[in-house]
Parts: C-alpha cells; sequence; structure tokens
C-alpha cells in the first residue's frame, strides 16, 4: 500500500487522503485534486510509481492537454492545470517538511531532474527524433462547448458538444439518446373493493 511519503505518484494521492483525513483539506478539495492527479498522470508511463519529486508539472500537463484535452470542456483544462500543479506543490512541501506546505504557491515552479537541460551533442539529435513522432500527433481536438440542458423541470445537465456540430452529428447523438431512454409505464389505479360490491350488487 502506497505511503504518503514515498515521493511517487501514488504516495501523493495518499498524501491527498491523508490530509482530508487530518483536516488539513476538505474533503471536497481532496477528491477534485485527486481527480485533476489521476487524470493527468495517465500520460506517465506508470501513473503510480512516477517520481513526483523530478517530475516536470509543466511538461506533464501539457502532454495530457494533448493527448485529452478534447475530452474536456475547455474552461475545464485550467482548472486541471491549477489543481495539478497546487497538489504537487503542496506535496513537495510536506515531503520537505515545510509547515507552511498548505500554502504552498501555486505558481511554484516544477523541479527538474539535475541532468535535465544538459543533452550531449551526440544525445541530442536521438531526442530530437523522438520528439518528432510527439509533435506529429499534436493537432489539437475539435472545440468543445458545453450546455446546461434541462432534461425536466428538476432536472438539469451538462451536455458537452463540439462548437462546429452538424446535422448528421445531431441526428446521430440523437439517434443513440433515443434508443438509451426507458419506455413510461403508464400506471393503472387500482379498484376499490367496495366499488366491485356495489356493483355486484346492483345485477
Amino acid at each position: 500500500m502506497a505511503r504518503p511519503e514515498d515521493g511517487t505518484g501514488a504516495g501523493l494521492l495518499a498524501f491527498l487522503d491523508m490530509a482530508a483525513q487530518q483536516g488539513d483539506l476538505s474533503a471536497a478539495t481532496s477528491s477534485a485534486f485527486k481527480s485533476a492527479v489521476k487524470s493527468v498522470l495517465l500520460v506517465a508511463g506508470d501513473p503510480k510509481s512516477v517520481d513526483i519529486r523530478t517530475l516536470n508539472v509543466n511538461s506533464t500537463f501539457n502532454r495530457f492537454e494533448t493527448q485529452y484535452g478534447s475530452g474536456y470542456a475547455p474552461d475545464s483544462l485550467p482548472t486541471y492545470r491549477s489543481r495539478f500543479r497546487r497538489s504537487v506543490a503542496m506535496y513537495l512541501a510536506w515531503l520537505d517538511n515545510d509547515p507552511g506546505w498548505k500554502r504552498a504557491d501555486r505558481s511554484t515552479p516544477s523541479r527538474k531532474p539535475a541532468n535535465e537541460g544538459r543533452v550531449s551533442q551526440g544525445n541530442r539529435s536521438s531526442a530530437e527524433s523522438e520528439a518528432r513522432p510527439e509533435a506529429a500527433q499534436s493537432a489539437p481536438g475539435p472545440r468543445m462547448i458545453t450546455y446546461q440542458l434541462p432534461l425536466r423541470p428538476d432536472v438539469i445537465i451538462p451536455l458537452t458538444l463540439p462548437v462546429k456540430l452538424t446535422r448528421a452529428d445531431a441526428n446521430r447523438i440523437a439517434t443513440f439518446v433515443s434508443g438509451l431512454a426507458f419506455d413510461d409505464v403508464p400506471t393503472t389505479p387500482s379498484r376499490n373493493r367496495d366499488d366491485d360490491d356495489a356493483g355486484s350488487g346492483g345485477e
């Protein structure tokens, strides 16, 4: 089982759980931060064992935005970035035994590995060649917009759709949603036994 002091992705999640249990963070805040951390760390090879101490926060989030950003509403991505960065900043401060870890600066730059930026000339070409395929895959996805759909008088649901929604798209969505619906089952009021007795007595 992961421990908060592990310094890994799993340790970060354990730290957020601990902070909620000890009352340092509200349960809602801890849950929101954990959701952002789990989502963003999907781009790591092994989200549970990734070393948070050497993680480049900006680079990691940029990769997440490139690979998965099209599945999120545009206005939600800045929120995810803020929550992810704040989670990492608090965790690193806590690992350093900083008593003020809860006030960790949201804009605290991420720690970089000691050898980052020291790429030798011999390795530079291979690093650039490895980066090219990733750049080729970074084409932006379709822009999305979230509507608040009044489904029923007491139910309003978020509906995220492409900004450029074609009529064919709309028809396809309508057909799909129609297939999910349950038919309303009419309820037949039960007859009163006295009414039955009165009816039989009148014959």
